[in-house]
């Protein structure tokens, strides 16, 4: 059901997954999603029980499953886009891409971590990857053609442009 006025489309996703913890506080899965809602908030508005709750959340998932490629995930994320902590993102998401290869989020999260230490070659089959294997999510589409253009590969950036507008006629 939509929330009004909530313009992230997360109010009613972070109710949801609060109450699946209210059923079950230990279901570590649901805490990496929150813990991704509330970074996903943190970004858009900066509010610091935004990054609280998905800094618990995500330190909760990972005491309860160590192992959990979502609780990396969530992790990755947070350092990522929250505390600003490239080594641990890049930790975080290299070791999700290794145990979900199909993740087009975990892809394209590692792409941006690599492309902000500079590494702009190596982040490139990542965005690939994350928009092959979701190809009509607008959220991974121009990240392999900025790419591009920062490694002044030109060529490549014009058949990038022919691919988005197939996909997007």
């Amino acid at each position: 059901r939509p929330v009004p006025n909530d313009k992230s489309g997360l109010v009613e996703p972070i109710h949801l997954l609060e109450e699946a913890l209210h059923f079950d506080p230990d279901y570590a899965d649901a805490l990496a999603l929150l813990s991704q809602a509330h970074t996903s908030l943190y970004q858009r508005l900066e509010h610091s029980e935004d990054r609280a709750k998905a800094l618990q959340a995500a330190d909760r998932a990972l005491a309860i499953d160590p192992h959990s490629p979502e609780a990396r995930l969530a992790r990755g994320l947070y350092a990522l886009y929250v505390s600003l902590d490239p080594n641990q993102a890049l930790t975080d998401l290299e070791a999700v891409v290794q145990l979900r290869p199909n993740s087009a989020m975990a892809h394209h999260a590692l792409g941006l971590g690599l492309r902000r230490r500079g590494r702009f070659p190596e982040a490139l089959p990542h965005f690939v990857r994350a928009w092959d294997l979701d190809p009509l999510n607008l959220a991974y589409h121009w990240e392999p053609l900025s790419t591009l253009l920062g490694l002044r590969r030109f060529p490549e950036a014009i058949e990038q442009t022919k691919l988005w507008s197939k996909r997007f006629p």
